[in-house]
């Protein structure tokens, strides 16, 4: 009986398990977006240095603007675009998390599932021993104490009619 609580037990720790890993899955699908908004992010910031960076180009090459902003906007460019390939990265990352989450999930409800097989069969075993231990009392039809035990499940008992070789084949 203890076996069966315990596995009953086990079976709502699953289910509890299997709850965390979707609230997890949950999670690892909102990195995912917010990685990808980061990059569509960092995108437009590289468009807006280049468009920047193209401009003022054309401005030194008519000495309009000192070579020094260019440098600048030029830098600028290149921090935009490490920061997009850094956020590239990210999505990648987020998407690796949010795989390992969805089978985190699938696992714990193979888990509920296999704890709720365990229940099954322990409640089997409750009964095959309940039945055990009913053999430990023996009901006769008269009063007295039972000294011995000669016949054991599965032996073949003859009817008190019996067998009629019995008494030529006995001592």
């Amino acid at each position: 009986q203890a076996r069966v609580d315990l596995d009953t037990v086990l079976v709502e720790q699953a289910k509890k398990v299997a709850e965390s890993a979707a609230g997890t899955l949950k999670a690892a699908i909102a990195k995912v977006s917010q990685a990808k908004a980061d990059v569509g992010r960092f995108t437009a910031e590289v468009e807006r240095w280049q468009s920047e960076v193209k401009r003022l180009t054309g401005l030194v090459q008519q000495n309009v603007v000192d070579k020094q902003a260019l440098g600048e906007s030029t830098r600028q460019l290149k921090s935009n675009e490490s920061a997009r390939d850094a956020a590239v990265s990210a999505v990648a990352v987020a998407e690796a998390q949010r795989l390992a989450s969805d089978a985190d999930l699938a696992k714990a409800k193979v888990d509920i599932q296999a704890a709720e097989t365990r229940v099954v069969v322990s409640k089997a075993e409750e009964r095959r021993l309940a039945a055990l231990v009913g053999y430990l009392k023996l009901t006769a039809p008269f009063a007295g104490i039972i000294t011995i035990r000669n016949a054991n499940t599965g032996d073949y008992v003859a009817a008190s009619s019996g067998d009629q070789s019995a008494p030529t084949n006995s001592p």
